[in-house]
């Protein structure tokens, strides 16, 4: 029974806790060198917004075909970089999204309107010889007043990931990575009940985020040695 009891509630050892803080300090070093290289450790996110004749465009239910929208591509790409937390060496670059979004069945809260989204497309960023190319699943879309917005949950929707060019901004998207996009309808306001109605035809400019989360592989290989390490000494002190 003492023993049990001992099990239960280990007690602190000095040893055991000097590891901890060299772990920590290690972990820390490592994040301060890759934040001090140009990188961020904890994710980067760019702004983007479309270009003069590429708005985003809305088309209604044509018979038992289902309402969708896509980015009209002009001049080769339907956006541009604009802002970035990140190096900012992307600041500037073009990009397009291919593809056609369905638009599901539209339900209402109050005076919210939303629905899924299926389909996927292909986001490029335009970066010479070497694109910044991923499949984009953008999973909802809702409306509310004169606003409205794709992936507004914000969840993970960039998969497949390729790049080989040299932007920091770009570089190490390995982890979560995240598309989100705004728009706005005004004289009048449009309602998604409005955009995907029988007929109807509408576009719009729109402007939106790109975020990453990435975990460089050393940090990776430096978490995994660290849990192994704190794993093993705590086993041999549980059986001391």
């Amino acid at each position: 029974m003492k023993r049990l009891s001992q099990l239960s509630r280990p007690r602190a050892s000095w040893r055991f806790l000097a590891l901890n803080k060299r772990a920590l300090l290690i972990g820390l070093c490592v994040i301060g060198l890759n934040i001090g290289a140009g990188g961020s450790a904890f994710g980067i996110t760019l702004e983007i917004a479309s270009t003069g004749n590429a708005p985003l465009h809305f088309v209604g239910k044509i018979g038992t075909a289902s309402a969708y929208f896509e980015f009209i591509d002009s001049s080769g790409h339907s956006f541009q970089i604009t802002g970035s937390d990140g190096a900012g060496d992307s600041l500037g670059l073009y990009g397009s999204i291919s593809g056609t979004f369905n638009i599901g069945t539209v339900h209402t809260a109050g005076s919210t309107y939303y629905a899924d989204v299926t389909e996927i497309g292909i986001l490029t960023i335009l970066d010479g010889a070497t694109p910044f190319t991923a499949t984009v699943q953008w999973n909802e879309i809702y409306t509310y007043g004169t606003g409205g917005g794709i992936n507004y949950n914000a969840s993970a929707n960039l998969s497949n990931i390729a790049y080989g060019g040299t932007r920091s901004d770009l570089q190490g998207w390995i982890a979560e990575q995240t598309a989100v996009v705004g728009f706005t309808f005004t004289n009048p306001a449009k309602t998604l009940e409005d955009l995907t109605a029988p007929g109807a035809d509408n576009s719009t400019a729109f402007g939106g985020t790109l975020s990453a989360i990435p975990v460089p592989a050393s940090v990776l290989l430096l978490g995994t040695g660290l849990v192994g390490l704190v794993g093993l000494r705590y086993r041999r002190r549980i059986k001391a």
